[in-house]
């Protein structure tokens, strides 16, 4: 089984969206070069939803030519990993099998479709997880945060600290938001609902936390 994820800046929507003119892009076709010369049973990829829009789905057409030229019969489905942690992230996925009977027998996991349901659904009411989540029982944020005193002490400062905004960077970021002429007023968005899940975590979360990241309270 061969298992890979190859660049998704080429295909972000948060990128310029180069695609295969993008030099990271191309390396998919290191992907089938491996199909060709090792011939797995099978394969799993990933990437970003996105991949499937750009060029009106003409990219992943030829993803997925060039996957049945290497000998592998394709199934793709974007999968949002809701039931599985706190944290919708939703990816496309792409199963391959050299034994086209065994692509026919293929299932994606039944909890798929409440993902996708969760995924168009709001909180019905403020500090409550969304309908679907709540009525799974699939884990929530706070389950998985540790106590803060757990993290203990370096130098004499307690360690989560580290991890807080000072009080000028929360300003900022509430500026920011009431500058966001799409969703006005919209601080309520960067902070993380504690009984359902957070927004997709991404490789930047850190240094983009003016963009994307979310936040727990101290008393959570």
């Amino acid at each position: 089984l061969l298992t890979a994820g190859f660049p998704c800046q080429s295909w972000s929507e948060t990128g310029e969206q180069g695609g295969f003119a993008d030099p990271r892009g191309v390396l998919f076709w290191e992907i089938t070069r491996v199909l060709h010369a090792r011939k797995p049973a099978g394969f799993l990829l990933e990437n970003v939803p996105a991949l499937a829009k750009i060029g009106e789905g003409a990219a992943l057409d030829m993803i997925l030519k060039e996957l049945t030229a290497a000998g592998y019969t394709t199934r793709h489905r974007i999968v949002n990993a809701r039931p599985l942690l706190p944290q919708r992230r939703l990816r496309l996925y792409l199963a391959g099998f050299r034994n086209a009977q065994a692509a026919e027998q293929f299932c994606w996991p039944a909890w798929c479709e409440d993902a996708d349901v969760d995924a168009l659904e709001r909180e019905s009411s403020p500090g409550e997880g969304r309908p679907t989540e709540a009525s799974k029982g699939w884990p929530n944020v706070t389950e998985i945060l540790e106590p803060m005193l757990s993290l203990g002490t370096k130098d004499g400062v307690a360690r989560y600290e580290n991890y807080c905004l000072t009080p000028q960077q929360w300003t900022n970021i509430c500026d920011q938001e009431l500058r966001n002429v799409l969703k006005p007023h919209a601080i309520c968005r960067r902070l993380v609902n504690p009984k359902g899940a957070a927004r997709t975590l991404i490789g930047s979360y850190k240094n983009g936390f003016n963009r994307h990241t979310q936040f727990v309270t101290p008393d959570e």
